[in-house]
């Protein structure tokens, strides 16, 4: 649902404004969606998403020349936006070039960048930066998404993963020891298969035709 209301948005804007559709103007599409702040960081990142896989898809189309009646550069041999895009600061600009320069997955940049931006815009609630981000910081913010907002203890150790690779790998601070944070709660999941013990039980109160 999100790629379909990105890419519907994207088309019309590039019909609007008498664009093709190319990383350029996706680039430019986007900077006037941030611009307007109508979006949440989560939603700005599938919306990039969705334009990374509408190019990746593009390039795995047959050669435009079956349909002469389209422009033959649109969309031919651009790199994915994904790949274009290099962040907004400084900070995520290095914290890219670490992800990228490790072969991290894309997902798990979207991810990591996700909660960077999540962490930055709880700094700057607190007239604080990124770059300056200590100990302290993480542990009062990892135990704020424990216990206001009610994370998972998986959804906050991902967290926890991130900004460690944001502080550490990214900008090369050692933030130092916050591992008394308060932790997420575990979800206990109910098993998907029965036990030998309660397959026994069911056989038993069956009867008929085995």
């Amino acid at each position: 649902m999100h790629y379909r209301t990105a890419l519907i948005q994207y088309l019309r804007f590039c019909k609007q404004t008498h664009q093709r559709a190319t990383v350029d103007s996706a680039r430019l599409f986007m900077q006037e969606i941030e611009a307007q702040r109508r979006l949440g960081v989560s939603q700005l990142a599938h919306w990039k998403a969705a334009l990374n896989w509408f190019f990746e898809e593009a390039s795995r189309q047959p050669a435009l020349a079956v349909h002469p009646e389209r422009p033959r550069d649109v969309m031919t041999d651009v790199p994915s936006f994904g790949a274009a895009d290099l962040g907004k600061t400084d900070w995520e600009r290095k914290l890219i070039r670490e992800l990228r320069g490790r072969h991290y997955r894309w997902r798990t940049e979207q991810t990591y960048r996700q909660w960077a931006w999540r962490f930055a815009h709880w700094l700057q609630q607190r007239q604080h930066t990124i770059e300056k981000a200590a100990a302290g910081d993480v542990r009062e913010f990892l135990s704020e998404i424990a216990t206001r907002q009610r994370a998972s203890a998986s959804t906050q150790k991902q967290g926890l993963n991130a900004l460690v690779f944001l502080l550490r790998g990214g900008l090369g601070h050692d933030p130092g020891d916050f591992g008394d944070y308060v932790r997420g709660r575990k979800i206990k999941r109910m098993p998907v298969v029965l036990s030998r013990e309660e397959c026994r039980r069911l056989f038993a109160a069956l009867d008929g035709t085995t």
